[in-house]
């Protein structure tokens, strides 16, 4: 069964109350699996790279960033 077909017939048993049936359908057909986290390393000349490309504008809030090699000065 791929995994549209597992969800599938999970919905339908959530629906027809066969919440324990559902939950072995989607343990036995679509079971989590665990992928861990990766860590990732950057070099200072990488990230100074990256926030260049970046206009020193944070992604998230727009606002605009402090060169990090001040700060790492300044730490």
């Amino acid at each position: 069964m791929d995994k549209v077909a597992a969800l599938e017939t999970a919905v339908q048993m959530i629906v027809d109350g066969k919440i324990e049936r559902a939950k072995e359908v989607i343990q036995t057909e679509y079971p989590f699996k665990n992928l861990g986290s990766g860590s990732r390393n950057y070099t200072d000349k990488q990230k100074w790279g990256q926030f260049k490309r970046d206009g020193f504008i944070d992604r998230y809030s727009g606002q605009k960033l402090l060169n990090p090699g001040i700060l790492k000065t300044i730490s």
